[in-house]
């Protein structure tokens, strides 16, 4: 698009005689040049990143989600495994254990017998380490582990 002073010729008399307007038009028919290949580039790549995104979800959809079995119920030889795996699923699932306090109670879930009678006396006092995962896992540690 080039603007002109309605009725005049082209070159610089297009422009009402000031002088730089030519280049100043020029100029102003790159940037819109320019603006036009960006904005469709910028369209390209918003059908690029919502074809991987739809990929991605149909992907998720096709993976079924662990489910956890795992029960820890006091034995010192198989605490070392049983907090790997919880953490493991922790980790794999962190949109669902966002904070501390739902990984505490995740891993509280997973007790049973000793272990889970060893936490009810801080869920009856609502202990401050129930939204602790890190000291909860060293009190489970000092409790059941092979030296506790």
């Amino acid at each position: 698009m080039i603007f002109k002073k309605p009725g005049s010729p082209a070159g610089s008399e297009a422009y009402g005689g000031c002088p730089g307007m030519d280049s100043l038009a020029v100029m102003m028919q790159d940037v819109l040049t320019q603006n036009h290949a960006l904005r469709r580039e910028n369209n390209e790549l918003m059908d690029q990143v919502w074809r991987l995104l739809c990929e991605k979800a149909n992907l998720l959809a096709q993976v079924r989600l662990p489910t956890y079995l795992v029960v820890f119920n006091g034995d010192p030889a198989r605490l070392p495994d049983f907090l790997i795996q919880a953490a493991s699923y922790v980790n794999f699932f962190e949109t669902r254990f966002s904070n501390d306090t739902l990984k505490v109670a995740f891993v509280i879930s997973c007790l049973s017998g000793p272990a889970e009678e060893w936490v009810v006396p801080y869920m009856e006092r609502e202990s401050p380490i129930l939204g602790q995962y890190e000291r909860s896992v060293d009190a489970l540690k000092r409790a059941f582990g092979r030296n506790g």
